[in-house]
């Protein structure tokens, strides 16, 4: 499985933005050398390894954060957070309904990634459902960065507090990779 670069290009931002050039530094060494290469070189826009944004996470939820995967759901947040920041696409979101953008970003995934479908299973008033079809790779860690992205995704529609969960993942055996979004309300606008 193959994914763009952008999510890696955010992750090394952030954490550099977040814990210091130093910290950053630490993880780098504790990457492979191919990925040690691809954090000073990669460009948002070029297609990579899906296991390298995985090693990355990996090594930077277990040195900088508790290795259950809330730093990695951060790098999640993060990196959508990049991805929505232009000022016309802020205005857009701010504009539409939170189940239309949602809707709208997550039928894009395949320009994201060379595999799978992410599926809005579900939106009602006050939840939401998600799964993630037809990829022949799956990581925990790559789901919780999702899980972080999809925070931060349902925060720039409108949606106050969202509390998101991966309940089932193929990683750990399950049927599916499926995630559950809650919230208590959607601000007038979003």
């Amino acid at each position: 499985m193959r994914t763009k670069a952008q999510g890696l290009v955010s992750s090394v931002k952030w954490i550099e933005e977040t814990y210091g050039k130093a910290a950053l530094e630490d993880v780098a060494r504790a990457c492979s050398p191919e990925v040690r290469a691809r954090l000073s070189s990669a460009i948002a826009i070029e297609w990579l390894p899906i296991r390298e944004v995985v090693e990355l996470a990996t090594h930077a939820d277990r040195l900088l954060g508790t290795g259950t995967g809330k730093l990695a759901e951060s790098m999640g947040e993060a990196g959508a957070r990049s991805s929505l920041r232009g000022p016309i696409l802020r205005a857009v979101f701010y504009l539409g309904r939170p189940e239309f953008l949602i809707r709208k970003v997550t039928s894009i995934w395949r320009q994201y990634s060379d595999q799978g479908e992410m599926h809005v299973r579900s939106f009602e008033a006050n939840r939401a459902t998600f799964e993630l079809t037809g990829t022949d790779e799956q990581y925990t860690i790559y789901c919780a960065l999702l899980t972080g992205w999809f925070r931060e995704l349902a925060r720039a529609t409108g949606i106050v507090a969202p509390s998101v969960r991966h309940t089932e993942c193929l990683a750990r055996g399950e049927a599916r990779c499926f995630w559950e979004m809650r919230w208590a309300e959607i601000e007038e606008g979003g």
